[in-house]
């Protein structure tokens, strides 16, 4: 049953920690806004402290979005986890995921809109390979 469980030693070094760092998203993100959720990004132009790691992120679920403290902690999990698993794409960048106003049966596809909405990110903090036109 052990052998299940995942393990998250260290993880609190891919958190976002201290007023300074979420400035500095909020100052130089860009946004990405879905029906549940926002997401900033902070691409790797601004220089992250050396003995940080290149991909850090900072989950932010007010309690009017959702009252109960399980929902809350629902949601910054299943994030969290679905993080973990981009954490290699994401190298370089500084994520903000805040949370818009959504109902406890709609968890499950805020996260999935985190989702949708880092695909679409990616491509658009990446040179422009995806806009060039062929030229004839």
């Amino acid at each position: 049953m052990d052998c299940a469980r995942v393990s998250r030693r260290g993880e609190s070094q891919y958190r976002l920690s201290g007023a300074a760092a979420f400035t500095r998203i909020f100052g130089n993100g860009r946004r990405f806004k879905g029906r549940f959720v926002q997401i900033i990004i902070n691409p790797g132009e601004n220089p992250i402290p050396p003995h940080l790691p290149s991909t850090r992120y900072g989950i932010v679920v007010g309690r009017k979005v959702l009252p109960r403290a399980v929902d809350r902690n629902r949601f910054k999990r299943k994030v969290r986890v679905l993080l973990r698993t981009w954490r290699n794409a994401l190298s370089g960048f500084e994520i903000l995921v805040l949370a818009g106003k959504m109902a406890r049966d709609t968890i499950n596809a805020a996260v999935a809109e985190v989702e949708q909405l880092l695909t679409l990110a990616l491509p658009a903090q990446k040179p422009d390979v995806a806009h060039r036109t062929k030229t004839p």
